[in-house]
Formats: C-alpha cells, structure tokens, sequence
C-alpha cells in the first residue's frame, strides 16, 4: 500500500474556489513550530437553535458528542506542542462553559494579536446547512445566546487583519464543512463536502485524528470525506488517454470529453462524492451486455457500496477498494506510482488497460 503522498508549501499556496479531495490527510509535512499561532474553538454542546438556520450535530458512534469535541481540542493542542509551538501562542475557547467573549470577537483579537505569524484556527463542533459555525454561549446574566460564524465572516475577518507571514489555515471539522472550500482568501480543510454529515466517535472525529497523526489515513469514514481548497492543479502530459475508455483526452484532462472533465462513453453517472467531491470517476460495469441497473453504475455503486469498483470482489474493511482493508484492488488496479489524474490520491485509481499493468491514461 503506498503512504499519503505529503503535500508541501508550494501546494498549499495554490488555492482554488471548489473543494478538492483530501483524502490522504495525514500527509502533511507543513504544519507546526514556533512561526505558529494556533486558536481551537469547541462547541460540541447544545445550541439554543435559530429557526431561521438549519444546524447539524455531528453523527457519532459513541453518543457521547461531548467527549468527542474535548478530545478534537486535545489532539490539536498536543500536536503542535509536540511540534515545538510555544504554549503563548495556543489560545482554547471552550463554548461548552461560561464565556462572555462573542466568538466573532475572540478570532479578531487572535488575528490582530498574531499579525507576524503563521496563523491556524481549528473549530469543532455544529455546522449549518451551509457550513456556518453554531455556537451557544452561557454567561450565566442572560442565559443562551446562539452566535454563527459564516464563511464570509472569516473571509471578512481575516482580510482586515493580515498577516506578514502569508499563511492561515482553518480547519472546519463540522457538517456540511466543505462549504468553506468555495473561496480563495485562506486555506481551508473541511472534515466533510458541502453535502455531507461529519463524523464523530467519543475518541475524537476521525478527520482530526488523521490529519494529527492518530490514526493512519486507512482509518477515513467513507461516509464523510475531507476536502480543502488548495493542492496544485493537474496538467496531463501531451497524448495521454482517457483513463476509462482510452480515447484522447480532451481540455486539461484526465477525461475525454471536450472540457476533459468526464469521459462521454463509459462513466458511472453516481454523484455522491465518492470516491472524490462530484461524479464517480469509475467505469460503468456491463456484463453480458447488460448493466447492473437503469442507471448506468460502475461495480461499487451499483452493489451499493458492497463491490470493489475495479474488479468486482467484494470490498474489504470500509473500502470502497477489495484489498489492504480496502485501500487497494489486488487484482486490477494501475500500478503507476506518479502523475496521479486526481489530486491528493494515494495512487491510480483506475484499472489496468487489458494486459498491461498501468491504465489506459498512464500507459499512454
């Protein structure tokens, strides 16, 4: 099994407005030492509830959300202390106490406070149905008061108080997160895409746990995939094949269609951001001439999440793949090792071309 490939500096930089997968989240090499300020906010609580925004609790395995969150900012704090962060430049705000400080308030004065420095704030806790941070106060005079964080709060923020340092990172682990993703005025890594719950076990979500290296990426909810804004964009080399069907790709690739992005004869038309944000990008399974559904399909959506996509084996511990606790297919899978069509990828995703041991776009 390949490890994550890390993503470097130069990659975080390049920023795009839509969310990009990020599934291989402990790769990363970048974060953490003395150039950094860090703020964790937790709000895993109850939230008095505004009618006029729909908000998400996390899901969890445990039913025990509270713990959950504790254990996120635990994780957080540890890891860039560990990393040589120096404790005065760690702020935690607990919403699950008593503050008197409106969260809005707390993340200017920590940009202003910080305006040389690298610049990381993590939130974990409720998310709206566009991504909006829920978070309730208890100050104990007045009772509950529901305070929301949007995205273009954090836009607004950021951009009036600047850093010298050219870096800010926010990590939104949070349902419906990838909304964060659609804007390019900081980085972001969101724990679920814009239509997704995230996922949350009394040890702390999973998405954290990976990205501060207490889990292996193996251990990614298949249910909630993390994405980000940045990575470099892909540019396939001249002459490569559509990585389905093996024709020409069209555009920038990796697909053949004239706009490259889809490949016009034998895709699976499933849109469930599985095994990236959008369109499947696996073939459709014909057998005998007939596919598995009215809908064309390739082998893993088609069985509904149960077959491996490439060879039609039934899938090994969550998947979506029928080796290697589903990280790989052991029988049919593109043994390349660089140029990966999709960014963030731990290697090929697509099937040999007939008789060889790459894919139709890596073989070309």
């Amino acid at each position: 099994s390949c490890p994550p490939r890390p993503i470097c500096i130069t990659e975080l930089m390049a920023r795009v407005a839509k969310p990009r997968d990020y599934s291989v989240i402990g790769g990363h090499t970048w974060l953490g030492g003395a150039d950094w300020a860090v703020l964790v906010l937790e709000s895993g609580g109850e939230v008095a509830g505004d009618q006029s925004i729909a908000f998400y609790k996390e899901e969890h395995e445990s039913g025990r959300y509270l713990e959950g969150a504790n254990h996120n900012a635990g994780i957080v704090k540890d890891y860039f202390l560990r990393t040589s962060t120096p404790n005065a430049q760690l702020e935690h705000y607990d919403f699950n106490c008593r503050q008197t400080v409106p969260p809005r308030h707390l993340i200017e004065q920590f940009l202003a406070r910080n305006s040389t420095k690298k610049r990381f704030i993590y939130f974990t806790g409720h998310g709206s149905a566009a991504g909006s941070w829920c978070l309730t106060m208890f100050n104990g005079s007045s009772g509950k008061t529901d305070h929301y964080i949007r995205v273009q709060d954090m836009v607004d923020l950021i951009t009036q108080n600047p850093s010298s340092a050219g870096m800010d990172v926010v990590f939104s682990q949070a349902c419906h997160s990838g909304h964060w993703c659609f804007q390019t005025s900081f980085n972001v890594i969101c724990s679920a895409s814009p239509r997704e719950s995230s996922v949350s076990t009394a040890a702390g979500s999973l998405v954290t746990r990976a990205f501060f290296h207490k889990a292996g990426h193996r251990a990614m909810p298949q249910r909630s995939r993390p994405v980000c804004n940045f990575g470099d964009e892909f540019v396939p080399a001249r002459g490569n094949k559509c990585g389905i069907c093996g024709r020409a790709v069209g555009g920038q690739g990796p697909f053949c269609s004239a706009s490259g992005d889809a490949c016009a004869f034998n895709q699976c038309q499933a849109c469930d951001d599985r095994p990236i944000p959008g369109r499947c990008i696996w073939p459709i399974v014909l057998e005998g001439g007939k596919r598995h559904s009215s809908k064309p399909q390739c082998y893993y959506h088609a069985s509904n999440y149960r077959l491996c996509p490439l060879c039609g084996r039934e899938v090994a511990g969550e998947g979506p793949f029928c080796h290697d606790r589903g990280e790989n297919c052991g029988f049919n899978q593109c043994q390349a090792t660089t140029r990966f069509a999709f960014p963030n990828r731990p290697r090929c995703d697509w099937a040999c071309k007939p008789g060889k041991s790459m894919c139709h776009f890596h073989w070309s």
